[in-house]
């Protein structure tokens, strides 16, 4: 964890800071710390500029936290607030959703993120249905077996994914998954 703080105050030599942290994440003690090693490495980008190199880090970062805690939503928000700023709303907003359901009233983001959430979130029920419509005045210009085609490519897309699903879940319990433990993390 201290190694982790240092580095994000050394901004004079972002090349080897990355290097040590890069290292950190192979070394298995620092399990735990993935998403905060994660969240160093994209801030290491955004400080050279690289904001398309600092959103991947960031992802990671939320995808490896284990606790939905103070630094998730830290990571929640950066992102959030880079997707904003890029006018990309529609992946905005459930990082400001997420975040607000994670940090409390007393944080200082508190009313900044929720209202984000709460608007965005208006914004992307509209965007959906007016990709839908478009979708669907597409199809209403199609061949009646143009259509069906249609219709059956994406059947199959929802029965391949059930059944992936239906697998996953599937080998989890034969490796002896637990839901307990998924509540206790």
């Amino acid at each position: 964890n201290a190694r982790i703080y240092r580095a994000e105050l050394d901004n004079e030599h972002v090349e080897s800071v990355r290097k040590e942290l890069n290292k950190m994440l192979k070394n298995s003690n620092n399990k735990e710390f993935l998403d905060q090693i994660y969240y160093t490495i994209g801030k290491t980008y955004l400080q050279t500029k690289d904001t398309a190199k600092a959103i991947d880090y960031f992802i990671e970062s939320n995808k490896k936290s284990t606790r939905n805690g103070f630094d998730k939503a830290v990571t929640l928000i950066t992102l959030g607030d880079l997707y904003y700023n890029k006018k990309n709303y529609i992946k905005a907003q459930p990082c400001y959703d997420e975040a607000s359901k994670i940090i409390t009233v007393e944080n200082e983001n508190y009313k900044r993120v929720s209202k984000l959430a709460e608007t965005l979130g208006e914004l992307v029920v509209q965007h959906d249905i007016i990709v839908m419509q478009d979708s669907l005045q597409y199809l209403s210009t199609l061949s009646e077996e143009k259509r069906l085609e249609i219709v059956n490519k994406i059947i199959a897309k929802l029965k391949a994914d059930e059944k992936a699903a239906i697998e996953a879940e599937q080998s989890k319990n034969a490796r002896g998954f637990n839901p307990e433990d998924e509540l206790n993390n």
